[in-house]
Parts: C-alpha cells; structure tokens; sequence
C-alpha cells in the first residue's frame, strides 16, 4: 500500500512538474518539503523515463573512471549523453577525454571534451590503444550508428 501511495504522489509530482514547466507563471514545486525517501522515488522515476526515452538500458550508464579500448571497452563509435555530474553549479568539470600515448611514452589528447551538461551527448570514435577517461560524470553509452549509414 505504501509503495503504491508513492507511486501516485510520484505521478502526480511529475504531472505537477510538467504542468509548472509548461506554464511558466504556474507555482513551482518546493522539494524541500519531500521526504528523502519521496526524493528518491521521485528521482528513480524520472531517471527511469529519461532512459526510457533516450532508448538506453539501465546497464548503459558508465561511470568516472579510465577504460583501455580493447580491454575495458570495444574500439568502436559511441554516443555519450552525461546523465550525473559529482560536482555542483558552476564548477561542475563533467570532462570526457580521449587519450593515447607516443613512442616517447607521452599522454597526446586525440579528443578533450569539457564541461558537458548534464543531458548534453557527444559522439566518440575509439580505437585500440586509446584510453577512454571521464571525470566528475557518468554517462549513458551506447554504439552509434548514423541513420544514413547502410
């Protein structure tokens, strides 16, 4: 019954939200009066249709980190979409790098993305040798292919 009860109010605070988007003069809705537990419901909801409606998987979300192409990722095309930043306002880095080294050993940056915002997407060629690195975010990745490709 509980569940259920916060199942509603989530729908209905996403209506009110739509509503209060939609309408700008509309009253906004004060998240200081949820609950945490409410908080989290509501964030799961909204988390859930922004995947749903991306078409991404729950596993696609990858997170801060340094990926070797070939070993912790496929060399391949992706689309990123930052989903999280770990970092707030207007310090929020949210940079997705792409590095490889020389002969002499030395980091050469092949793509430097920075600050991305939340819900913004990038596409990324990688290939063998190279090291996927993302900072302060996580994203949703999936392989990329052009509509117009064969």
């Amino acid at each position: 019954m509980k569940k259920l009860l916060a199942l509603m109010f989530t729908i209905a605070l996403v209506f009110s939200m739509t509503y209060s988007v939609a309408y700008a003069d509309a009253p906004t809705v004060d998240l200081s009066t949820f609950s945490l537990e409410e908080l989290f419901t509501l964030y799961e909801s909204v988390r859930g249709e922004l995947i749903k409606r991306e078409g991404f998987e729950d596993n696609d979300l990858i997170g801060r980190g340094t990926y070797v192409v070939g070993t912790d990722i496929r060399a391949g095309t992706y689309k990123l979409v930052v989903a999280e930043s770990f970092m707030s306002g207007d310090t929020a880095m949210n940079n997705i790098f792409v590095t490889e080294t020389n002969n002499n050993g030395d980091i050469i940056y092949v793509s430097s993305n920075n600050f991305i915002p939340i819900g913004e997407s990038l596409v990324l060629s990688i290939a063998e040798g190279q090291t996927l690195i993302i900072k302060e975010c996580a994203c949703y990745i999936t392989p990329y292919t052009p509509s117009w490709a064969p």
